[in-house]
């Protein structure tokens, strides 16, 4: 279930950030009850979603991992990911050589899936990665 309430504000004088501050989210907004509903409602949602990830269980191949990984980093999986991280260290995190992700990587890249960049990787469509890895169209 993904709600979204969209809103347009309009300043009186030029304006380049606009700041809430956390003391005033939890201080006056929390006195409200639809608020309180809607905060509790998101909350319960992204629990929900990871902890379906985290139920799946860790995937045997590097594409599934590499895949699981961008998933349990993603809040909504649709959508342009752009993911900056040395092919070292996410060998690392996911217990995998080096040479087995860019292998991954590789295969990701050569279909379309991805874009590699120097110490970053940008995914256009995160549906078609899941799809394709979920489908086993990637032997």
């Amino acid at each position: 279930m993904n709600v979204r309430f969209v809103s347009s504000y309009i300043a009186h004088t030029e304006v380049e950030i606009l700041v809430i501050e956390k003391s005033f989210v939890t201080n006056e907004l929390f006195n409200y009850d639809i608020f309180r509903l809607n905060y509790l409602n998101t909350i319960s949602s992204y629990a929900q979603v990871f902890h379906s990830y985290l139920r799946k269980g860790i995937p045997d191949t590097a594409e599934g991992k590499i895949v699981n990984f961008i998933l349990t980093h993603s809040t909504l999986p649709n959508g342009k990911r752009r993911i900056k991280v040395k092919m070292t260290r996410l060998a690392q995190y996911l217990n995998e050589t080096r040479m087995n992700i860019s292998k991954a990587l590789n295969t990701f890249e050569e279909k379309g899936l991805i874009e590699l960049h120097r110490k970053e990787i940008i995914i256009p469509e995160i549906e078609k990665l899941i799809k394709i890895t979920s489908l086993g169209g990637l032997n």
